[in-house]
């Protein structure tokens, strides 16, 4: 007889499904969200339910307060699924709740929580936040952090008797690479209607906010074209800043060099993805940056912030590292990885290799083993 999991999570976001997936086919799991979409980001109807296995359902019991989840129903809840095993997130008021109510009646199911947290990150917790993650950390089954760095880290900075688990933010090779195949059609679609052949391709994907640093990205891309004039850097995705970067292209006299696509999802986001050769995340501030494992996942080589969480998954033969502070350190490793990279010849007949080091599969099993 499966264990029966409850899962308390925010809300379904595409770099979670394959491991929720993975929950309910281990599992007898039931799934509870706080929002149908993850803040900043919103997806079309069913786009992201078409992929899961699983029922969705949402915790209506409950109020926001400052980005904050409070859910009042956490007693009856339990009382309906009788889980062995709660998976919850970070160390949110939800989390809290859950915890106070094994350690205030006694319950028997054991308890563990994800922590999405950067390295960088986990060393600067403070205040509320530091004590809370220290109570619970200590006091549950285990957290789930995204490398064992991090977890080390947690460890060190945070709570040394925390039990650290790992499981990458990272999608089904398998599941992410017959999409990357269904697609090329549209990326030799793309290839067409912008005159990419001869060009090599620079690309960025994620929210135009300012913790994402796109300013240094663009005036280093600028520099960076008068050596390399045959590279073209394109963005995708919307934010705050969208006007305004706009608007910095323009005054660079890059507006033909640096193409703004807009928000893109399912197959078109996987065109754009075959058709990227370097990938660059140039953000102050990323937890993780689930965009580098898709990037990977597609054959792109990734010049990534050191400060991002999933700087853990870059080495020597999938791409660099670098300041994100240093527009100088940006460029000269831009011009390095693009030096080592062809331009697009012909149009695309397959699907590049992957340079992921290691697979979804692997983490994932080696995770569900030991909860």
């Amino acid at each position: 007889m499966k264990n029966k999991v409850l899962v308390l999570h925010p809300a379904l976001a595409p770099y979670r499904i394959d491991f929720f997936n993975e929950l309910a086919g281990y599992f007898d799991a039931s799934f509870y969200f706080y929002y149908p979409n993850q803040g900043y980001h919103t997806f079309s109807e069913n786009y992201l339910t078409n992929q899961c296995t699983f029922k969705i359902n949402y915790l209506k019991k409950g109020f926001t307060v400052f980005n904050r989840f409070f859910f009042w129903g956490v007693s009856e809840l339990l009382k309906r699924e009788k889980p062995d095993i709660i998976l919850c997130c970070e160390f949110s008021p939800v989390t809290l709740y859950v915890f106070l109510n094994r350690w205030f009646f006694g319950k028997k199911f054991r308890l563990y929580t994800l922590c999405d947290d950067s390295p960088e990150n986990t060393k600067k917790r403070k205040g509320y936040r530091l004590f809370v993650s220290r109570l619970i950390s200590k006091n549950i089954d285990g957290v789930i952090f995204p490398s064992k760095t991090t977890g080390n880290i947690f460890n060190q900075y945070v709570a040394e008797k925390a039990s650290a688990l790992e499981l990458p933010i990272i999608q089904s090779d398998e599941r992410f690479r017959n999409q990357l195949k269904q697609s090329l059609d549209l990326s030799n679609n793309y290839i067409e209607e912008y005159q990419l052949i001869n060009t090599k391709i620079i690309l960025y994907v994620g929210r135009l906010d300012q913790e994402k640093n796109l300013t240094i990205l663009l005036a280093a891309f600028s520099r960076l074209r008068l050596e390399h004039t045959t590279s073209v850097l394109f963005i995708i995705g919307t934010g705050r800043l969208e006007a305004s970067l706009k608007r910095e292209v323009d005054v660079l006299g890059q507006s033909m060099d640096i193409r703004f696509l807009g928000r893109k999802e399912g197959l078109e986001l996987f065109a754009w993805y075959n058709i990227g050769q370097l990938f660059v995340l140039p953000s102050t501030f990323e937890p993780y940056g689930a965009v580098v494992n898709e990037a990977l996942l597609s054959g792109c080589k990734v010049l990534c912030s050191k400060l991002a969480g999933a700087s853990t998954l870059i080495n020597r033969s999938n791409g660099m590292l670098f300041d994100p502070y240093d527009i100088d350190e940006l460029q000269d490793k831009m011009s390095i990885l693009l030096n080592d990279t062809a331009p697009i010849e012909s149009p695309l007949k397959e699907v590049r290799g992957n340079y992921m080091p290691f697979s979804f599969n692997e983490k994932v099993n080696n995770l569900l083993s030991a909860l």
